[in-house]
């Protein structure tokens, strides 16, 4: 009975480690994240500003 646990253990163990490398493969290939467009680096660069004490407002 004991050697039928430890299969299931490391059956399971396989099972979560070929999980997390799938999805560090395809975090790594950036299939999953979203693409970086030219407004969304224009607002990040403008609320950069704006939480900087450097920021001057032209108003």
């Amino acid at each position: 009975m004991s050697k039928v646990i430890e299969n299931v253990i490391l059956a399971a163990t396989a099972a979560a480690f070929v999980y997390f490398v799938r999805w560090t493969w395809l975090d790594i290939k950036r299939e999953k994240r979203p693409q970086v467009t030219a407004e969304m680096l224009d607002q990040a660069y403008i609320d950069m500003l704006e939480q900087s004490e450097f920021y001057v407002d032209d108003d």
